[in-house]
C-alpha cells in the first residue's frame, strides 16, 4: 500500500511528510571555561603610602599576579558575529609579614605585622565577539559591558612585644561592593575540526583582555589612632581600576534544534 501511495504521490507531483520529518535547523552553542592570570597596576600609591607610613621595609608595592576563572556561553548570529556572556571569579590578593624591632629611650620590642589586602570579583558580562577571518587560527574581537559585586577585604594582625603599643591591627575593611566595568579582548582559536559540525570540541582559544573596573576607598583612614598625628593621610586611593588577563579556554558546541 506504501508503495502505491508513493506511486501516486510521483505521479501526481503531490508529497506528504509525516510529521517527525519535518525539516529543522541547529543554532550551535558554544561553551567555554577560561582559566588565566590577572594583572593589575592600580594600587601602587597606596600600597607605597602604607609601605612609608607603618615603616614595612620589606612591603611591596603592586599586587603579585591573581587568578581569573570565567564561565562563557556563546550564541552565532551569522558567520562573523556571535552574542557572548560571561560569568566569572577573579581575584587579587596580597598577604604579606612585616616584622619591625623597636629600640627607642623608653621601650623597645619586636613587632610583627600581617597586612592582607583581598579583592575578589564576580564579573557578569555582556557583549559581542567578532570574526573576521575565516582560517584555521580565527583571530576575534571582543567587546563587553558589566556589572561586578566584588567582595573587599582590609585588615592587620599585630603581634608585639613593645610596651604600650599603639599598633593594634583589626579588621578595616570587609564589605560588598557593586561596580560597573568595561572590558575589551582580542584572541585566537585554533579549530580542531571546523568542518565537522559532529565534533564536541569546537576550539582552544588563548584571549588577551583589558578590563576597567574602578574601586577607590579611604583605606587608610582606620589607621589613623595607630600612626602619628602627623601622618599624611590621603582621603582616598585607588584600589583596582585597569586590569588585563592573560588566558586559555577550552570551548565546547552543543546544537539545540529550532522548528
Amino acid at each position: 500500500m506504501r508503495c502505491v501511495l508513493l506511486w501516486l504521490g510521483l505521479a501526481t507531483g503531490v508529497t506528504t511528510a509525516a510529521p517527525d520529518t519535518l525539516p529543522t535547523r541547529s543554532l550551535w552553542l558554544e561553551f567555554s571555561a577560561e582559566l588565566g592570570m590577572l594583572l593589575s597596576w592600580e594600587g601602587t600609591e597606596f600600597l607605597q603610602s602604607y609601605r612609608e607610613l607603618t615603616h614595612a621595609t620589606t612591603f611591596p608595592t603592586t599586587f603579585p599576579p591573581g587568578e581569573a576563572l570565567t564561565l562563557g556561553l556563546r550564541v552565532p548570529l551569522d558567520s562573523c558575529w556571535k552574542f557572548r556572556l560571561g560569568v566569572g571569579l577573579w581575584q587579587l590578593q596580597l598577604d604579606h609579614t612585616d616584622r619591625q624591632w623597636l629600640q627607642e629611650e623608653q621601650r623597645q620590642g619586636e613587632r610583627v605585622v600581617r597586612a592582607v589586602l583581598h579583592l575578589r570579583f564576580i564579573p557578569v558580562w555582556l557583549g559581542a565577539e567578532w570574526h573576521p577571518f575565516s582560517t584555521q587560527f580565527r583571530s576575534y574581537l571582543h567587546a563587553a559591558v558589566g556589572i561586578i559585586p566584588l567582595k573587599f577585604l582590609w585588615q592587620e594582625t599585630v603581634r608585639t612585644s613593645v610596651p604600650e603599643d599603639v599598633r593594634s591591627g583589626g579588621i578595616y575593611r570587609k564589605q560588598w561592593l557593586l561596580r560597573p566595568g568595561i572590558r575589551l579582548g582580542a584572541g585566537t582559536a585554533l579549530r580542531f575540526d571546523a568542518a565537522a559540525r559532529g565534533s564536541l570540541l569546537e576550539s582552544l582559544r588563548a584571549e588577551v583582555g583589558y578590563s576597567f573596573i574602578p574601586v577607590r576607598d579611604t583605606a587608610l583612614e582606620p589607621l589613623s589612632s595607630q600612626l602619628p598625628s602627623s601622618a599624611p593621610l590621603r582621603r582616598s586611593f585607588w584600589l583596582s581600576g585597569s586590569m588585563l588577563t592573560l588566558s586559555l579556554a577550552l570551548v565546547l558546541q552543543l546544537p539545540m534544534l529550532l522548528p
